[in-house]
């Protein structure tokens, strides 16, 4: 079964740079909602790794199940709540989404 993620991550390409800061985003977004994704997602059983483009200005989140890629790239608080939502949706039943 895939659990490859939905929504942004269905093959976004790099942004061009905005002059945001990708640890900026990940520090002012939601913590609860990020700590309930990363939960949901472990337990599943994927991974999930974060970075920054080249230029840093733009954060990268990559869902690794198996074989299988997927990323995203993350610019501004709303792209990144939507991210994570979208993460928690690939590896959980829409009544256990812990949000």
């Amino acid at each position: 079964m895939s659990r490859k993620p939905k929504g942004l991550f269905s093959g976004s390409k790099a942004p061009s740079a905005k002059g945001n800061n990708a640890g900026d985003i990940i520090r002012k977004g939601p913590s609860k909602l990020l700590a309930d994704t990363l939960a949901a997602v472990v337990d599943a059983g994927p991974a999930i790794m974060f970075g920054g483009t080249r230029d840093g200005n733009t954060l990268v989140i990559t869902f690794m199940d198996g074989q299988e890629r997927s990323k995203v790239y993350v610019e501004d608080l709303d792209t990144w709540r939507q991210a994570l939502t979208d993460l928690a949706a690939s590896v959980a039943p829409s009544e256990d989404l812990p949000f």
